[in-house]
């Protein structure tokens, strides 16, 4: 497990096999925690039959493996787009098992993953024994039942502390502001909205979805279906469930990054679409994705 910056470059160094002295005859792997958005419209099986790693694998040993991972025949065949974070995720680390690497490269492994899918990735990490293991997490109770050893990055060098996370933060108390934000010294200024112009009461709604159902162009049934929600200024909302769920997708549809595919109304389907999204007009909003790089990929030009 490592520590601070230059974490990433160093991964992927190693990946590449870019340090000096790294001997040629051991396989790594590098799973980061984002797929290529250039990948979206291929399939599940077409994305892992595409890696020139696994091309000794017969297809029957690829699907097998997937469905082991909990990909069913049906998933195999859906886009890399239409899966959520926490599947990308795993479809990530699906291509890692089937690599049969020496060395597992794991970029931020949790990111995006539901409790089911974190106990399953700590499983197959401590079960391994001809693999091992380099991971990057912030999620101190994952590295806690994880990891062997810790490295921390101190003053451009790396030092090793043997033992669990806990171990390591006895040893090196400065490091618990990683993990508990009562020891850091960061402080994040972010500026007040302010009223929305037209709206006096806190309560009285700013954002409508009503009625609305999803699908995606790859999946034979909805991912969402007669689905409505409301927001005001006082709104604090979460949305939680399991990875594939539909929570970005709903999120998506509120914030009017996508549209319904169906909508339930009185008028023609077009109209019920258009009538299923309602917000103010004077409202601005901001969406943060899960995955960093879906709006930069917009603007590359």
């Amino acid at each position: 497990m490592l520590f601070r910056s230059g974490k990433s470059t160093l991964m992927r160094a190693i990946a590449s096999k870019q340090l000096d002295e790294f001997p040629d005859d051991i396989k790594a792997c590098f799973v980061d925690h984002d797929i290529d958005g250039s990948e979206a419209e291929i399939s599940v099986l077409e994305w892992i039959n595409e890696d020139k790693a696994l091309a000794h694998m017969s297809q029957a040993e690829k699907k097998k493996q997937l469905d082991e991972l909990e990909f069913t025949e049906q998933m195999q065949g859906w886009a890399i787009g239409s899966l959520s974070g926490g599947w990308k995720m795993k479809l990530a680390l699906a291509r890692a098992v089937l690599s049969g690497a020496d060395l597992l490269l794991l970029d931020e492994p949790t990111n995006h993953l539901d409790v089911k899918k974190v106990a399953w990735l700590k499983t197959y990490l401590t079960d391994l024994k001809q693999c091992t293991t380099i991971v990057i997490s912030h999620d101190s109770r994952f590295l806690n039942d994880v990891v062997t050893d810790v490295i921390h990055y101190e003053r451009r060098k790396l030092i090793r502390y043997p033992g669990k996370l806990s171990n390591f933060v006895e040893k090196c108390p400065e490091a618990r502001s990683y993990f508990d934000f009562s020891q850091s010294v960061q402080v994040f200024h972010f500026p007040e909205p302010g009223a929305l112009e037209g709206v006096k009461s806190a309560t009285k709604a700013i954002l409508k979805l009503t009625g609305a159902t999803f699908q995606y162009k790859t999946r034979s049934e909805p991912t969402l279906v007669n689905a409505s929600a409301q927001c005001s200024m006082a709104s604090r909302v979460a949305v939680i469930g399991p990875n594939g769920a539909g929570k970005s997708t709903l999120i998506k549809m509120l914030v009017g990054e996508t549209r319904p595919t169906y909508a339930w109304g009185n008028g023609t389907p077009e109209e019920n679409i258009e009538n299923a999204y309602w917000r103010h007009p004077n409202c601005r909003l901001a969406y943060v994705a899960q995955h960093a790089f879906h709006h930069i990929e917009q603007h590359l030009s």
